[in-house]
């Protein structure tokens, strides 16, 4: 939580930089579950972390350490990754 923080606060990257590779298998695998397809999956898990570093700042105190990711992994799910396609 504190490596988000220094992110959402600071815009330290390389905080941001720790929290994806921490927590880039977890989200990988929730995202194979999801979608059953690998390659999907990875574009899934990037869309995850995108999403994450747009609305960091965004995130209360209060906030679920693991709610970001699941609600990330449905919003690229669909599609649903902001003004763009996912990734851009």
């Amino acid at each position: 939580w504190q490596l988000l923080r220094d992110y959402a606060i600071r815009g330290d990257q390389r905080a941001f930089g720790e929290l994806v590779h921490r927590h880039t298998n977890m989200v990988m695998a929730a995202a194979v579950r999801q979608v059953r397809d690998r390659h999907l999956a990875e574009d899934v898990a990037q869309a995850v972390f995108i999403i994450l570093a747009r609305k960091a700042a965004s995130l209360g105190v209060e906030a679920c350490k693991d709610a970001w990711r699941w609600h990330g992994l449905r919003l690229a799910q669909r599609g649903d990754c902001g003004n763009g396609p996912c990734g851009t």
